[in-house]
């Protein structure tokens, strides 16, 4: 089982690596959509990660280290910074262009 879940987080980092949110050539959106799906493959395998290792322990084994795992999770965290300033920029974007010009408080414009 180790072995196996060794492969499949080097499929996970090579295809996050490539194709990730963080890859060149993006769009905001599509990278938003992915940093989510990223991030729920990422849950799952944190969830079989701590399996493992308590597998492991049990039967006395060393524990197995997964660097490409951490890679992923520390990249997904750097990156949900950008993709939230993203978001609260696009719903204000959303909110301004919603506002009726007789609406505006000209003094709020002026003044700040």
């Amino acid at each position: 089982q180790v072995t196996e879940f060794q492969k499949a987080v080097q499929a996970i980092h090579e295809e996050y690596m490539a194709r990730g949110p963080g890859a060149g050539g993006i769009e905001l959106e599509e990278g938003a959509a992915l940093l989510e799906q990223y991030r729920s493959t990422l849950s799952k395998s944190l969830r079989q990660r701590e399996q493992l290792g308590a597998a492991q322990k049990l039967f006395g084994m060393p524990l197995q280290a997964y660097p490409e795992l951490s890679e992923v999770e520390q990249s997904l965290s750097d990156l949900s910074g950008i993709y939230s300033v993203h978001r609260e920029l696009q719903g204000k974007r959303d909110d301004w262009a919603a506002t009726l010009w007789s609406e505006l408080d000209m003094g709020v414009l002026e003044h700040g």
